[in-house]
Formats: C-alpha cells, structure tokens, sequence
C-alpha cells in the first residue's frame, strides 16, 4: 500500500511558535499571586480592623476633649457621661455624685472643672493599684467644691 505521504512517526515535527514562550512564565506568576491571596486577604482584614479601631479611638477622643454635652447640658449632664464611659471602658466602678438642681455655671468654668474630672482620672488610671472611687460636688451655684477619693486595690 502506498502512502500519500510520510509514516505518522516519521511526520516532521512542527516548529513552535516562538510568540507564545512566555505562558509559562505568565502561569508561574498568575499562580505565584494566588498563593499569596490568603495572606493579602487576612492583612486586608487586619488593616480594615485597624482602620475601625482608629477611627472609633477618634471619635472617643473627640468627644473626651469636648463633648457636645457640655455646652448643650451643662457640666453635670457631661460629668455623668463622661463618668459612665470612664466606668465602662477602665472597668472601674466610680460614683459621681452631682446635686439635681446643679446649675449651670460660665461656659469657661464648666470646660475647666470637667477637664479637672479628666486629669484627675487619667491620674489615679496611672497610680499602679488606686482607682478613682467618687468625684462629688458641693456647694451653691457659683461655688463648686470638687472631692475625689480613691481606694487602693488588695
């Protein structure tokens, strides 16, 4: 039998197209990132818990530097915010103690009293052991009497 051309085994072999080299390479790499995806994908999610943590730090600070209590209800409304998130956030128990007909004093005076409170409790936060127990005021409207006791942790 005659055959039309050469034996299948001896076909010559094709020339490879030399414009398509780079697959491989390109596969390399396409693999290469989807074994980094994991990693990329749990540091995208620490960098986005880092962003909500920052950003709800920011508020806190904002509204510990000046709340919008203070100027909208007074120094005693503030104080006993500002007493609530202190005692949730440091797990402290404080008391606050402020008379109900506490009146409203100068705008400058209240800013200044509540940002006593705040050292006040900053400082006792950094004594290893004491823990503000109790801030009370006392006195007549234009008199403000500020008292703050602690109680050393056994």
């Amino acid at each position: 039998m005659v055959a039309n051309g050469p034996e299948p085994s001896r076909q010559p072999v094709r020339k490879i197209d030399l414009d398509y080299w780079w697959y491989g390479d390109f596969l390399s790499a396409v693999g290469a990132d989807i074994q980094r995806l994991p990693k990329m994908a749990a540091a995208v999610a620490d960098s986005e818990t880092l962003v909500n943590d920052m950003t709800t730090d920011i508020r806190t600070i904002s509204y510990l530097l000046h709340p919008p209590l203070l100027d909208e209800a007074g120094l005693a409304s503030a104080l006993r915010w500002y007493v609530e998130g202190l005692t949730t956030r440091s797990e402290m128990r404080v008391a606050l103690e402020v008379p109900d007909d506490f009146d409203r004093l100068p705008r400058d005076l209240e800013t200044a009293i509540f940002r006593v409170v705040q050292d006040v409790s900053r400082t006792f936060i950094g004594i290893q052991g004491a823990r503000p127990r109790r801030f009370t005021s006392v006195g007549p409207p234009m008199m403000f009497k500020l008292k703050c006791g602690i109680r050393a942790r056994a």
